[in-house]
């Protein structure tokens, strides 16, 4: 069965199947559901989430344009600035980035094989705007070139 990563979360992801009632996260992380009425009652909350789902559909349509326009390498490193932005914001960390998600999934994210995005991991390291720290880490070491090799402000 294949999974698609929908969202990323500092320290995590969920994770959504074909079956929209099926959601799983990572080990060790929890998601929560908030029913109708409870929202109803609390309309700030009801607002919060309002524009937080406004924001997911604005990434979900960038998503699918980078999927649709961009080459593997650039898709890999337009990942990991995605990444990067989702940890200052959430944690105000950066470096380095604890993937929290196997090259597999990773490479289901972005609609490629498990090979490419090892293959691209490879090219970004060499190219030395990242190094692999352990197996689940990584760091930019030059965000300005990155964000050029990933055509951002093109997509």
């Amino acid at each position: 069965m294949h999974v698609a990563v929908m969202e990323f979360f500092a320290g995590g992801c969920a994770h959504f199947s074909h079956d929209s009632r099926k959601h799983q996260c990572l080990p060790g992380k929890r998601m929560i559901a908030v029913d109708d009425d409870f929202v109803a009652r609390n309309p700030d909350l009801g607002s919060a989430l309002a524009n937080d789902m406004s924001d997911k559909l604005k990434r979900a349509a960038e998503h699918m344009a980078v999927l649709g326009q961009l080459k593997s390498t650039e898709r890999v490193a337009y990942f990991l600035l995605q990444l990067a932005e989702v940890y200052n914001r959430k944690m105000a960390q950066s470096e380095p980035l604890q993937l929290h998600l196997t090259r597999e999934q990773i490479a289901d994210h972005l609609g490629l094989r498990l090979e490419t995005v090892s293959r691209c991991f490879t090219l970004l390291k060499n190219d030395r705007l990242i190094a692999l720290v352990g197996s689940d880490a990584v760091a930019i070491l030059d965000r300005r070139r990155l964000a050029e090799f990933a055509r951002l402000g093109t997509v």
